[in-house]
């Protein structure tokens, strides 16, 4: 993701964004890490994506109204490539175990 594309996501009231997708690994993983840490400085959350596999499956969870609602990405992708959570549906049952 390019820098300048952060401001656009909070001047658009975005909060979360979802990761996974085939053109996340695009740049490789250097582009990755630039995305996580970007959004990471911004406060703008993010799920299906990662450094490692365990990272692309971490749920998030944000509050609004006193509603707690989780999020969870994933992409029908057969493997771990591009560093996106790829889709199963045995771990999609049980995510936040």
């Amino acid at each position: 993701m390019r820098p300048d594309y952060i401001k656009i996501l909070q001047d658009g009231g975005i909060d979360i964004v979802n990761l996974a997708n085939n053109h996340t690994g695009d740049y490789s993983t250097q582009g990755i890490e630039d995305t996580l840490r970007y959004l990471d400085d911004a406060g703008i959350k993010h799920v299906g994506a990662g450094l490692d596999r365990a990272d692309t499956r971490k749920p998030v969870v944000i509050e609004c109204k006193g509603i707690k609602i989780g999020f969870l990405g994933y992409y029908n992708n057969p493997d771990f490539a591009g560093g996106t959570n790829p889709f199963n549906e045995r771990v999609l049952k049980y995510p936040a175990r």
